[in-house]
């Protein structure tokens, strides 16, 4: 998924029951993410800019970007594998 030069928060809603997932999302360079998941059953894993982050995480300035994404995950029985790149 490639995102181009945008304004404003982009949402994205990821549910996952008893299946897989494998996404990689591209950024603008001025990006800010936010991530709120909850995993029950199954697995996650999640980059930011090569780091593995887990859980809920939000980019330091999200609030005040201009460019943001919000990524909403809830992962039952399943696994997912989530690499995000700016």
């Amino acid at each position: 998924l490639k995102y181009g030069e945008y304004t404003g928060e982009s949402k994205l809603s990821i549910k996952i029951d008893g299946g897989a997932l494998n996404m990689d999302i591209e950024l603008p360079s001025n990006a800010k993410v936010r991530l709120d998941g909850s995993i029950s059953g199954g697995s996650c894993n999640i980059d930011v800019d090569g780091n593995r982050v887990s859980g809920n995480y939000m980019d330091q300035g999200y609030s005040s970007a201009s460019t943001r994404l919000y990524i909403s995950y809830n992962v039952s029985g399943g696994v997912a594998s989530m690499g995000i790149k700016r």
